[in-house]
């Protein structure tokens, strides 16, 4: 798991004391070679309910700098229908290079699929899992 926040990170690791499979880390390096991102941040909305997406573009960037091709990224936020591909995936294909798979564009370096969990299911690339 990954956190910007070194105090959550501190609390992660106390509170899940056997993690042999999982590493707690606020150091962006270990980000590369990661085959799965799963992305989750608020959305905070202001008094006329436009939704801030400084965050999520911001998370966008940073994931954007590790994806590989064949890289799955996910979206736990809570978001308005279409920013997924509107917002995060225009993010992330600009900084990573790399294009959604099923999309129209195409990059020579390859591609990333894109997901979202709605209602306990896992949509991902035009693809829907349960």
């Amino acid at each position: 798991g990954f956190d910007i926040d070194e105090t959550k990170i501190n609390v992660l690791r106390s509170e899940i004391p056997d993690r042999k499979s999982l590493n707690i880390t606020s150091h962006r390096s270990n980000l590369k070679g990661c085959e799965i991102f799963i992305v989750a941040v608020p959305t905070p909305v202001d008094a006329h309910n436009v939704p801030d997406l400084g965050l999520l573009k911001q998370a966008c960037r940073l994931v954007g700098e590790f994806i590989d091709p064949e890289a799955l990224v996910i979206f736990e936020s809570t978001v308005f229908p279409g920013a997924t591909q509107r917002v995060a995936g225009k993010e992330l294909m600009e900084v990573s290079g790399l294009s959604i798979h099923n999309d129209d564009s195409t990059s020579e370096k390859g591609h990333f699929y894109l997901g979202v969990q709605l209602q306990g299911h896992l949509l991902y690339s035009g693809r829907h899992t349960s």
